[in-house]
């Protein structure tokens, strides 16, 4: 594996900030970003339909299965794109959330997986173009290739499955003045840096999140999982997996931000 290009690095860039642009519209085109609270915003029922509600939470799809599809997606690469929106609260700050959520190594990465209560990754290889700094401490992006292995009894129909992704994370002023973070994770295609292998199919994904301070203190959040399912598996448990997935964020958040503040903001420990 080669180091990324210029050209690479400029072209994860422009792809992280296409695809913020787009997930800043759609929490505006919702009305998350004069709404109240995020999880009590109402959608439209004739293009959402509601999967899933829990107290912090609401699972929603699109009643047009093309919505799935984004500018950003290379049609060549993607088959079957199944995606699930959900808008909901984090009871932490702003700065905690982006906390939790920045993933500037591969321990931090490996960290994560476990937290999510998946299996860890394997064969990684993690290049960063943006490293954060003391004035943006959660500004960050890098290119992380590694291979990912599901938990029995998905194995007997999904096997060890490659991605290329771009992290990133960081903050910036809404449209409205409001200060947003984000999280920014999709696959790219850097096939001149990571060449493809005949024996190890590359999956396809887009996490797209962004987070805002509400009036009572909490955390709003927009986030939107899209995979690429090419299982034989029915729609409807197609569905509940990438529900499953989309709701790990809220159990893994204050787990990542608790253990973070102890490894890397005390001194006793992070010796």
């Amino acid at each position: 594996m080669l180091d990324l290009s210029p050209e690479d690095q400029e072209y994860c860039r422009d792809m992280t900030t296409q695809l913020l642009d787009r997930t800043l519209y759609e929490c505006e085109e919702l009305g998350l970003d004069t709404a109240p609270v995020a999880n009590l915003a109402r959608l439209d029922s004739r293009r959402w339909k509601k999967l899933q509600t829990h107290p912090s939470t609401t699972l929603y799809a699109e009643r047009n299965p093309k919505a799935a599809w984004s500018p950003m997606m290379h049609r060549e690469d993607w088959g079957h794109p199944v995606a699930v929106v959900a808008i909901g609260v984090f009871k932490c700050s702003l700065d905690d959330m982006l906390l939790g959520l920045v993933t500037p190594d591969v321990g931090t990465q490996k960290m994560r997986s476990v937290l999510m209560g998946r299996r860890f990754e394997t064969h990684c290889h993690h290049q960063t173009i943006v490293r954060p700094t003391p004035a943006k401490p959660f500004h960050l992006l890098t290119v992380s290739r590694f291979v990912n292995t599901q938990h029995w009894p998905y194995t007997m129909f999904v096997g060890p499955r490659e991605k290329v992704l771009a992290f990133a994370t960081g903050e910036v002023v809404s449209s409205s003045a409001k200060r947003v973070g984000y999280e920014i994770i999709q696959s790219v295609s850097l096939d001149q840096t990571y060449p493809r292998s005949s024996s190890l199919p590359r999956s396809q994904m887009i996490k797209a999140r962004v987070f805002w301070e509400q009036p009572d203190g909490s955390v709003g959040i927009y986030s939107k999982l899209v995979v690429d399912v090419k299982s034989h598996l029915p729609d409807a448990v197609k569905l509940g997996n990438v529900c499953r997935a989309a709701m790990c964020l809220w159990k893994f958040v204050p787990r990542s931000i608790e253990i973070k503040k102890l490894r890397w903001c005390d001194p006793r420990v992070a010796a």
